[in-house]
């Protein structure tokens, strides 16, 4: 655990000083793979389906595997072309 911990330190210590010499448009790019990998690390810890209760659980939901692959990839799509808006 002790070894473990200064590797980490030393890997914080050696990123923090490549980054001081990033330019800015650089460090923005850093900063979206940063959120990326906290994303992408985020989809590896699994999620029990939650069971609706009390003032939901006559609520019937009628949502498809198609209807959220629909709506993922029209916000994944607006996305692109909010970005590519910015970038361009």
């Amino acid at each position: 655990m002790i070894q473990s911990t200064i590797g980490v330190q030393a890997l914080q210590n050696q990123l923090y000083q490549e980054v001081k010499y990033l330019s800015s448009k650089n460090l923005s790019e850093l900063i979206n793979f940063v959120n990326y990998l906290k994303y992408r690390d985020g989809l590896k810890t699994t999620n029990k389906p939650v069971r609706l209760e009390g003032l939901w659980e006559d609520i019937h939901f009628d949502v498809t595997d198609e209807d959220v692959r629909a709506l993922r990839q029209q916000l994944t799509q607006q996305t692109e072309d909010k970005l590519n808006a910015l970038l361009s």
